[in-house]
């Protein structure tokens, strides 16, 4: 047939693969299963070329690093959260290179100023406040070291002004170069009582005179006791009291269970007072008349002053009636010894009284203070012609760092890192473990089931003979097993190797026990196949086994793979991820690793650290599922009605 033309490699493409796809492509839209899973595919695949190209260098090793998230706050929800009516703190991190005013003179020492501020818009408590000194300068001049002097204050809305802490940067063993390490200031430096003296005085914090009564020593007691307490607060909550306004509340403590316990015990001891004479009966007497002024004070509207005045009288009374019975022999060696012992519990009560708060109810909270805060960072050095070139720019960077209550769209995990990240990042791992996985599996799969139906004889029986064996071992503990031993064998090569070989090992078990289910299904295809009469006549004319199989068998099973190939991908991903929440970490960024931090520390209540990676797992599966379930009725068509 010499006018026949001759097909180009373009045709060829266009008739055997771009037509077909595209056929297939039209029929997955017809029903709404392809529609939708198609989309979300699209998207996935999106998701990872985007987070391919912009993945940064060495990030998967900075990922289990914590020191490279100690900027973020921890356990922070996402910002998105303050449009259903919850107050945001943002985050904001102040980076300086260079002072804010030049250097100048001030009582003989060189004075720099960085500054910094920050707006708080919500009423909400940011997590906490940083400072980081990268490279500050320690100079040595003639073999004098001169060492920065660093003072920190802060200027809130109200126009309180805290001074957070002064301090000289103390060299090491060492450093006695002009530069040194990087200095990292926590606020756990932070001058406590500092704080606190001044909080309480700015804010006028005492015990009201109808609690503490007009004993002036009591009075400054109360002081002490609340300066104590808020010092205790500002440890704890160090970041409510920088960004809040303090609010003390002081009321009395029930003191119902001290007198009781002592009355009790003089109630006791006035029981088996035998009365042989009058001078018993008044020792008697003496301790009914101070068990009656001690219920006395059971009164509410008793001030401390007064409390303890009537207190005292008591244990007066009690000691000189302990001293008349001791002198004249009144009473028996167990009473006596019982009634010092009263006056021990009614002295260390008063002590109590004195030195604790244990007559105050003390509650100190804080509220939300908004509006402008002003940072103000002073470096100064003592002053010396030679140093005023060296240390015009103290340091390399000021960092000053405000860690808010929330973080970006998706939240920050115990350690500060971004989960917008690793929801990212995660995608392309995912899909790269999946797709791998079954991709592989189904061609090992196809390929042994057809040559298992199309061969027969002992290829037949050695091919389902393995397949029969995988099929009945537990995947899963084989899986959990060789996982472990790649994590410790790879583990001293670094954890990039050591994570990308664990990844391997999981996908290389999966595919070894995966393809069996795949080449029995086949193999039955396969027969029913290879008995067709186009099978006969292309083997008439001389056809190939290798084309028989390419030409006219696998093309019929294709599309059944191809569902199949569909629907094994969530189960590899999810493999991948249940590993991770059983503890076999790979230290790549994936959705499973995420819910296995979250599973370790026990806090299911952050609700931002479990559902978005148990949300894309869930689509991604649900991608596959839909898809699979488009081409099954493509293949089957008695169920395209349903």
């Amino acid at each position: 047939m010499a006018g026949k033309k001759e097909l180009t490699l373009a045709d060829k493409l266009t008739l055997k693969v771009i037509r077909p796809l595209k056929n297939v492509f039209r029929d997955l839209l017809r029903y709404w299963a392809g529609r939708v899973g198609i989309a979300i595919i699209i998207f996935l695949i999106a998701t990872s070329i985007y987070a391919a190209l912009t993945l940064p260098a060495g990030f998967i090793a900075r990922w289990e690093n914590a020191a490279y998230w100690d900027e973020n706050p921890q356990w922070a929800p996402p910002t998105w959260v303050s449009m259903f009516g919850s107050p945001v703190a943002e985050s904001l991190v102040i980076s300086k290179t260079r002072p804010d005013e030049p250097l100048v003179l001030d009582s003989g020492r060189f004075v720099i100023k960085y500054i910094g501020t920050y707006r708080l818009e919500q009423p909400a408590f940011p997590q906490d406040l940083v400072l980081k000194l990268f490279r500050l300068k320690v100079v040595n001049v003639s073999g004098t070291i001169y060492v920065p002097h660093i003072v920190m204050v802060v200027t809130r809305p109200d126009g309180c002004v805290i001074q957070m802490f002064e301090s000289d940067i103390a060299l090491g063993g060492n450093e006695t170069v002009e530069f040194i390490a990087t200095r990292d200031l926590k606020p756990d430096i932070f001058d406590l009582w500092r704080i606190s003296n001044f909080l309480a005085t700015y804010y006028n914090f005492t015990v009201p005179l109808e609690i503490v009564g007009s004993n002036v020593t009591l009075q400054r007691i109360g002081e002490s006791i609340i300066v104590s307490k808020l010092r205790d607060e500002v440890r704890l909550k160090r970041s409510s009291f920088l960004f809040g306004l303090p609010v003390l509340e002081v009321g009395k403590k029930d003191q119902t269970p001290q007198l009781n316990s002592i009355t009790s015990s003089l109630n006791f001891l006035i029981e088996r007072i035998n009365v042989t004479n009058e001078q018993v009966a008044d020792i008697k007497q003496r301790l009914v008349d101070v068990r009656d002024l001690i219920d006395s004070l059971r009164s509410e509207n008793k001030t401390l002053t007064d409390f303890l005045r009537t207190l005292e009288k008591a244990q007066a009374n009690l000691t000189l009636t302990w001293k008349i019975a001791f002198v004249n022999l009144l009473l028996p060696g167990e009473q006596l010894d019982m009634l010092n012992s009263i006056i021990k519990d009614v002295s260390k009560y008063i002590e109590q009284l004195y030195t604790t708060d244990a007559f105050y109810n003390i509650k100190i909270t804080t509220t939300p203070l908004t509006g402008k805060y002003e940072f103000i960072l002073t470096i100064s050095y003592t002053a010396r012609d030679e140093l005023r070139d060296i240390v015009s720019s103290p340091a390399d960077e000021v960092r000053i760092i405000v860690k808010g209550n929330a973080y970006g769209f998706s939240g920050t995990d115990d350690l500060g890192r971004d989960l917008l990240q690793v929801l990212l990042y995660g995608t392309p791992i995912a899909l790269a473990i999946g797709l791998t996985t079954a991709i592989i599996t189904t061609f090992i799969g196809v390929f042994a089931g057809i040559a298992s139906g199309y061969y027969g004889g002992i290829i037949d029986e050695v091919i389902q003979r393995i397949a029969d064996i995988i099929g009945n071992i537990p995947t899963l503990p084989i899986l959990i097993i060789l996982a472990q031993i790649a994590q410790t064998e790879y583990a001293q090569y670094g954890t990039e190797v050591k994570a990308l070989m664990t990844i391997l090992t999981i996908i290389g078990v999966l595919i070894i026990f995966g393809w069996g289910g795949l080449a029995i299904t086949v193999r039955a295809m396969t027969l029913s196949i290879k008995e067709e009469p186009y099978i006969d006549a292309a083997r008439a004319l001389g056809a190939s086994n290798s084309r028989i199989i390419f030409k006219h068998i696998f093309p019929q099973v294709a599309m059944y793979a191809s569902a199949s190939l569909v629907a094994s991908v969530p189960g590899a991903i999810l493999s991948e991820a249940g590993l991770s929440v059983l503890g076999i970490r790979h230290g790549w960024p994936t959705w499973g690793a995420i819910l296995s931090r979250a599973r370790d520390t026990g806090r299911y209540d952050i609700w931002w650290w479990i559902v978005p990676p148990g949300v894309m797992l869930s689509i991604t599966s649900l991608a596959f599922i839909l898809l699979g379930l488009a081409i099954e009725k493509i293949v089957e068509p008695r169920l395209r009605t349903l």
